[in-house]
């Protein structure tokens, strides 16, 4: 199935003080770039991830679409992560090279998942935070060991829709949120594009030196992968990958059919810290120093 989400690249909500209530008019923020993203894995009906449709469901659950949820590392139930099932099938073909293609495409730039944190008065504790998911813009340069340097700062892609949640709660370094949507730039078999996910949720862990670490959830339309899918015939596995897709569908039943349209997926990522411009610099005809500019104190950067 796929080596669907190849070149890709926000849950049960912690409270907060003031959910969906922007906070005071925000002065400070703190912005990281997801410099590493992998599929979350299974093991043993254990998965990192989040309660998407609020409803622990079996194999005989209707409302669930007759997909068993997993349990979290901590014993939670609910948990959505039906493509994290599919991996092994993927490993085992030409999908194998998923997480490598799509970790070339982080390095490359082409995939910039920015997470931006506005008012936060202390990185460890707050009570109330907005956070916005931003596509970044600019060619990363990357350490000696291969990965993004941290303190970059980037252009926002003004074409990739951005996502936001008001007054949430910083609590011991940690941020949860829920209901954004994010739009991941991905290759299948030569063919590019934006793959929407939807309902997300993610978790973020901040450390003290600015970076994070953390997971996000989503659904995808079964239905835009089987578009592409359907009229390859140089792909051995396409028949299987359909069949799966829309047998293993484990979100938003209709409410005539019954039938799910979607997909719940799960990723895991490391981010390092960053900058991004109030706005995408006028064009002036001299690319040079987008997504280049590395200084923490630049007055365009927010």
């Amino acid at each position: 199935m796929l080596a669907l989400l190849s070149a890709l690249a926000c849950v049960a909500p912690k409270p907060s003080a003031a959910a969906d209530t922007p906070c005071d008019t925000p002065t400070q923020t703190q912005v990281v770039v997801v410099s590493k993203m992998t599929f979350t894995r299974r093991v043993d009906g254990v998965s990192k991830g989040f309660d998407l449709d609020n409803h622990v469901s079996d194999t005989n659950d209707a409302e669930g679409c007759f997909q068993e949820d997993l349990v979290d590392p901590n014993g939670k139930p609910g948990i959505d992560s039906t493509f994290s099932a599919f991996l092994p099938v993927l490993e085992a073909s030409e999908g194998a090279a998923l997480e490598g293609l799509l970790q070339d495409a982080i390095d490359a730039g082409r995939v910039l998942v920015l997470f931006e944190l506005e008012d936060v008065d202390d990185a460890a504790n707050d009570t109330c935070v907005n956070l916005d998911v931003l596509g970044g813009v600019g060619t990363p340069r990357l350490g000696t060991d291969g990965t993004l340097l941290s303190g970059q700062t980037f252009d926002v892609d003004t074409s990739l829709p951005e996502s936001r949640a008001d007054g949430l709660a910083l609590t011991d370094g940690v941020l949860e949120a829920q209901g954004l949507e994010l739009t991941i730039p991905i290759q299948i078999f030569e063919i590019s594009f934006g793959l929407a996910l939807h309902d997300v949720a993610v978790h973020i862990e901040l450390d003290a030196l600015g970076n994070a670490t953390g997971y996000l959830g989503g659904g995808f339309a079964v239905e835009q992968i089987i578009e592409i899918l359907e009229p390859r015939d140089d792909i051995d596995i396409k028949d299987l990958a359909i069949d799966l897709l829309r047998t293993s569908a484990d979100l938003n039943p209709d409410a005539t059919t019954g039938a799910c349209p979607d997909l719940s997926v799960v990723l895991e990522f490391e981010a390092t810290s960053a900058f991004v411009y109030e706005a995408p610099p006028a064009d002036t005809g001299d690319t040079s120093d987008t997504g280049n500019d590395t200084s923490a104190g630049d007055a365009a950067a927010r």
